[in-house]
């Protein structure tokens, strides 16, 4: 959205944020609200109050939200519908993981920076677009949950599904993998989109 009006783009996305930043910690998957949870206890143990300590580890996450955002208003579902299908994507997909591994890559050269920032616009790109097929195959007034809409695409999509969980054991069976690695599993997961 760059080359749209910024005043006009975050006036169309304030809304969405600020209802969904004190909703987040009961929206992430399991393992990404250890996460908050463990940076949360780590500033707070250095000295920072508590309450400016659990925002500032929602930080990270707290940039989901525009792609939440914008598959909802996508989708026409509402934004709490469409959160929790991307956070449970999250999850079932090992996209918490992956984003853990491409931010480890060694990076410190512009052309690394810029590979791995790339990476990283494709597994959000990626993410962004399997919620958005996850909530177009449900009607917009559902009163299925999240992890059933989640499981009913999963039986949909199995054999792609399969040959991505395949890789993404062999990958993480590996202590470091490398960004030829971490490429072909993006490679591989774009077909889930």
């Amino acid at each position: 959205r760059l080359h749209e009006d910024m005043t006009a783009t975050m006036a169309a996305f304030r809304p969405g944020v600020e209802t969904l930043e004190p909703k987040l910690a009961t929206l992430l998957a399991p393992d990404e609200r250890e996460r908050v949870e463990r940076v949360a206890a780590d500033l707070a143990a250095k000295g920072v109050p508590q309450a400016l300590a659990d925002r500032m580890a929602t930080f990270p996450t707290l940039f989901a939200t525009l792609d939440i955002v914008e598959v909802a208003a996508q989708t026409g579902h509402p934004m709490e519908m469409a959160a929790a299908v991307y956070f449970d994507l999250a999850g079932h997909l090992g996209i918490s993981w992956l984003r853990d591994k491409i931010s480890a890559l060694p990076g410190s050269q512009h052309w690394q920076m810029l590979a791995k920032g790339s990476m990283l616009d494709d597994l959000s790109g990626l993410q962004r677009a399997v919620t958005a097929a996850v909530l177009a195959g449900a009607p917009r007034a559902t009163d299925a949950s999240a992890a059933e809409l989640v499981k009913r695409w999963q039986s949909s999509n199995d054999r792609v599904l399969e040959r991505a969980q395949q890789l993404l054991g062999e990958l993480r069976a590996v202590t470091e993998p490398d960004s030829a690695m971490l490429s072909v599993m993006l490679r591989e997961m774009r077909r889930l989109g």
